[in-house]
């Protein structure tokens, strides 16, 4: 089933219950993590026991930066257990918002990018880029 997440605003109104995904980083790797394979179980598993979760996917570019905001994509699998919670959640009454920070998603170097940054070939590559190569 294909499906696809808008951004847009929500109002939440008083009286009707949500259940809220939210965004909080992103953590950029070097090491190819394996893309989390269902998006839903690892949501259905934060929400049972109320400890955040991360999933893995790669990021497609879509603009260069502009200043200190990037715009990109981040492909998600088609997963048919996100979709069968949400429909339980909305069967329950229950409204899935997806909630993004205010001021922009938060974006941190990876522990593996930071220990190859503070490494020898990291070093190399960092001082080129001060360089201008």
């Amino acid at each position: 089933m294909d499906y696809q997440i808008n951004v847009k605003p929500t109002e939440m109104r008083d009286g009707m219950k949500y259940r809220v995904i939210e965004l909080t980083d992103i953590k950029l790797h070097l090491s190819n993590k394996k893309p989390t394979l269902s998006i839903g179980e690892k949501i259905r598993n934060a929400f049972r026991f109320g400890k955040p979760g991360r999933i893995y996917s790669s990021i497609k570019t879509v603009s260069p930066p502009v200043g200190n905001t990037v715009a990109f994509q981040i492909p998600l699998p088609s997963d048919s257990k996100l979709m069968s919670l949400i429909g339980e959640y909305e069967k329950a009454g229950e409204k899935v918002i997806i909630q993004l920070p205010k001021g922009g998603i938060p974006i941190y170097a990876g522990d593996d990018l930071t220990h190859f940054l503070q490494g020898k070939n990291g070093g190399r590559l960092t001082r080129g880029m001060k360089k201008g190569n």
